[in-house]
């Protein structure tokens, strides 16, 4: 029997949906901009001193409480037909949850997945260690390096600024920010832009890995597939595939890192350093209880709106390719 051939444009926009929404999903317990700021003068003040980790069922009797929560700790999941929610916490966090009226259980299931240190897969050569599937910064890297060498009309590698690990002298080497720009040449017409970041939360491995191939997707499906010749001669793409290189090496090891790697913040060595780049951008920075003021906190938004070098290379280069 011959198989009925499904409209190629359907695969297509589910990409598309999918990239939007994982790129969304960093910042989707933000609440919104509408809502009264905490007093953030009782928000917990997190010390850089014990932070083993735990995956907890957070039970809860008010709605106010995870409102509460989420200007600090970022819940994972919320049930609140359950009156559940799913976070990772140290023993610390564990202990302003419990004082916060909150009923905790331990998943230990996921708390020893969360621990357990990554392990590459028998004969796996490539990948994340245990996630073959998934590419490290450098194999992102250098398949979107060899994605605009072999395709030069469609694809462009832009460095458009550089991690806080490249510009500190304290820190390794260091990545630059690079942004994968698509669109076909031979077209000069005035085309519409699309800007994704991808994996500006270290520990979200998926993203990146799913803008890559939407990359590799559309190139090499040009002259071959309409909607996708379509969109490269009349769009232009704009990927920043690894948004927040040095957290995401951090990641790869198996740590739960979400935030840049700075310093400056939470102590020197501290698991718990770094600015939660998604909570730094200018744009309605600290407001709206959505982020902390607590260096050592997962959400803490930074000193200052833009503080970090990653979010003034994503904040300039959004300016650039956007009209005002």
């Amino acid at each position: 029997m011959k198989t009925p051939r499904l409209n190629a444009w359907k695969p297509l926009q589910l990409t598309v949906l999918l990239i939007l929404l994982f790129s969304l999903a960093g910042g989707a317990s933000s609440p919104a901009s509408g809502r009264t700021p905490p007093d953030e003068q009782a928000l917990p003040t997190l010390s850089p001193e014990d932070s083993s980790y735990q995956v907890v069922r957070a039970y809860y009797t008010d709605r106010q409480m995870v409102n509460a929560l989420a200007a600090w700790l970022e819940p994972w999941e919320v049930h609140h037909d359950k009156g559940y929610l799913v976070v990772g916490v140290s023993p610390q966090e564990a202990e302003i949850m419990l004082a916060l009226g909150f009923r905790l259980e331990v998943d230990q299931r996921l708390t020893d997945l969360a621990n357990q240190p990554l392990q590459a897969l028998p004969g796996q050569t490539q990948g994340i260690p245990g996630y073959e599937c998934y590419r490290t910064v450098e194999e992102t890297f250098a398949s979107a390096q060899a994605l605009a060498d072999a395709h030069p009309h469609l694809a462009s590698w832009i460095d458009i600024g550089d991690s806080w690990e490249k510009i500190d002298p304290r820190a390794g080497d260091g990545y630059d920010l690079m942004v994968l720009r698509l669109t076909s040449s031979k077209i000069a017409a005035p085309k519409p832009v699309l800007f994704i970041t991808s994996a500006i939360h270290a520990r979200e491995y998926t993203t990146a890995e799913l803008a890559t191939r939407f990359a590799e997707y559309l190139v090499n499906s040009y002259n071959l597939n309409a909607d996708a010749t379509w969109l490269l001669d009349y769009h232009e793409i704009h990927l920043l595939l690894q948004s927040n290189p040095d957290g995401r090496k951090k990641a790869e090891t198996g740590a739960s890192w979400r935030k840049n790697t700075n310093r400056d913040y939470c102590g020197d060595f501290s698991d718990d350093r770094g600015a939660d780049l998604n909570r730094n951008f200018e744009f309605e920075w600290g407001c709206c209880g959505g982020s902390s003021p607590s260096e050592c906190a997962e959400t803490y938004r930074g000193p200052t709106p833009a503080s970090e070098p990653e979010t003034q290379a994503i904040q300039n280069y959004a300016r650039s390719i956007f009209a005002d």
